[in-house]
């Protein structure tokens, strides 16, 4: 059974349940399965990157020093009613489940997103995708342990130094379609994201982005998130580190 539910004007939620429990079940990858799908993912990632700003964009994925960034936060509660919807048709926002990506109804615009899927959504992960009719022409994680009287515990947050509280939510990895980069979508996108949050009764997000970024950076702030302290950072492959180096001057 599936429920569809708009609990305001611009968002739509696609819920699938299992009818037995009355809840979403999703059964972790065990073993060998899963180290396979890590691996699968992980190479399909460097091929995809590779494809979309060649040899600078993989290394600057992987293998970066000295490299500023903001976290960011955002009162869920503080957002204002809805008088129109945010997303013009034939764009919409829908929670990702395990059941409609095993349905194969949706279409995926670069394979490591699809693969992300069913390796993230395993370890509890949640994903919220743009659609445009049937093709996923967006998509942005989140960590809600639990649900609102849960924890979050991405990694992440420790890098960041962010403790996160019940009721608080984790957002990350926002991804754009490169065939519809500039169309203006991440930020009615990312204004979809924070209202479904609030609707599933989260009252804090996280997040963060990279302060060379000016995209990235304009649309925070035009958003209104509250900026926190600095970072300066370093990865190399899977390893990684930082310290805060100060406020960006903006609260």
């Amino acid at each position: 059974m599936n429920t569809l539910a708009k609990p305001s004007a611009g968002i739509e939620v696609l819920i699938f349940r299992n009818p037995n429990k009355g809840e979403l079940s999703i059964t972790p990858s065990k073993g060998r399965g899963k180290v396979i799908d890590r691996i699968s993912l992980r190479i399909q990632e460097v091929v995809d990157a590779f494809k979309d700003g060649g040899f600078r964009n993989l290394l600057r994925k992987r293998f970066y020093f000295n490299r500023v960034l903001t976290p960011c936060e955002m009162d869920l509660e503080s957002l204002p009613d809805l008088e129109k919807p945010i997303l013009d048709e034939p764009y919409r926002i829908v929670q990702l489940t395990e059941d409609l990506v095993e349905s194969d109804k949706l279409s995926f615009p670069v394979r490591s997103r699809h693969l992300k899927t069913k390796v993230k959504m395993k370890e509890g992960l949640t994903c919220f995708v743009l659609l445009k009719e049937h093709a996923i022409v967006g998509d942005i994680w989140c960590d809600c342990s639990g649900g609102p009287d849960g924890r979050a515990s991405h990694d992440d947050l420790a890098w960041l130094g962010i403790e996160n509280r019940p009721g608080e939510v984790y957002g990350f990895d926002m991804f754009i379609d490169p065939k519809e980069r500039g169309s203006n979508l991440a930020g009615p996108f990312m204004k979809a994201f924070l209202y479904a949050l609030k609707n599933k009764g989260f009252r804090r997000t996280y997040g963060y982005y990279w302060s060379d970024y000016l995209p990235a950076l304009w649309m925070h702030r035009i958003l209104k998130f509250k900026e926190r302290e600095q970072m300066r950072v370093w990865r190399f492959l899977s390893l990684r580190g930082g310290k805060p180096v100060g406020r960006s001057g903006r609260q």
